[in-house]
């Protein structure tokens, strides 16, 4: 086993006393596949610090294992992207394996791909995947393999114990956590889009911010899921001719009916009707109008 450090000056911004990690394996399946390097990213006395946990050869699983163990304690958070569904249960199970008395909590955790996942048509992605969202943030990482690619590397460096193939499967680790600290402030941008496309609403004399979180259409139907700023300490139902509006906790859910029409171009499209017709689709979901929709009836509601 060898452990592999990196200090830097630059200044992450991560949550007081958390860590970011990312886990090197070889193979999805926790049964049968090791872990064979942990990439660890926080900061300490005004420095950042990666620390690279490498085994050379998958017997060394256990020993890489509880070194991670005895690092990732002294911190009380942890930040992953998938983290919650493999990162975590992976390693949990390899713990378990290897016989080390050890259980990683994801109450503990921020897993960014959940967020990510959760706000991808607010932040106009076609992908969650890590390097897809980088590209659409404009970094650019030296690191050019896959995860899959560097399963395939590792197969080649147990035997050959190449220095340049543990290089390329050290470089992609690495990119992987310390970019990810870059994805950091992605939270504050989705709640500035939000606060963007948030309508104001009075509920019951309470001043609250609606965001629209989702939207489904289901042949003639048009739902919407909002988020509020604040609970609703009374819920609601309201039915009217072409919507019902109900709200539960801090959240409202509304149901639209949609009629077909046809454009000036002749094409077929789905609309509401609002007095005059706001067009909902027509070869594609027009998204700024059914952010209008929605705002349409909450105002008419809830005026402020």
């Amino acid at each position: 086993m060898e452990i592999i450090s990196h200090t830097m000056d630059e200044k992450m911004g991560l949550p007081e006393n958390h860590c970011i990690f990312d886990i090197e394996t070889t193979g999805l399946s926790h049964s049968h596949s090791h872990v064979i390097l942990i990439g660890v990213l926080f900061e300490k006395d005004g420095k950042t610090h990666i620390k690279q946990i490498f085994a050379h050869n998958r017997q060394s699983e256990k020993e890489l294992l509880f070194y991670f163990k005895e690092l990732f304690n002294t911190f009380e958070g942890h930040i992953s992207y998938n983290g919650f569904s493999f990162d975590i249960p992976f390693l949990n199970a390899r713990l378990e394996n290897c016989g080390i008395d050890f259980h990683i909590e994801k109450e503990n955790g921020i897993d960014l791909l959940k967020i990510v996942r959760s706000n991808k048509d607010l932040l106009g992605l076609e992908s969650c995947r890590l390097k897809d969202i980088e590209i659409a943030l404009g970094i650019q990482r030296d690191d050019t393999i896959s995860g899959k690619e560097s399963v395939q590397l590792y197969e080649l460096f147990e035997k050959s114990q190449d220095e340049n193939l543990k290089s390329k499967i050290l470089l992609h680790n690495h990119d992987d956590i310390y970019y990810l600290s870059k994805l950091l402030n992605i939270r504050d941008f989705i709640k500035s889009k939000k606060a963007q496309n948030s309508t104001s609403l009075n509920i019951n004399g309470q001043e609250s911010l609606a965001f629209m979180e989702s939207f489904k259409v289901k042949g003639l139907s048009l739902s919407i899921v909002y988020s509020l700023s604040s609970n609703i300490p009374m819920p609601f139902e309201v039915y009217e001719k072409n919507f019902s509006v109900k709200s539960k906790n801090d959240s409202i859910e509304m149901d639209i009916d949609l009629i077909r029409a046809n454009h000036s171009d002749g094409k077929r499209l789905l609309a509401f009707d609002a007095g005059s017709l706001i067009p909902v689709k027509k070869e594609s979901f027009i998204k700024e109008n059914i952010s209008q929709i929605g705002s349409l009836i909450l105002r008419a509601l809830f005026p402020l």
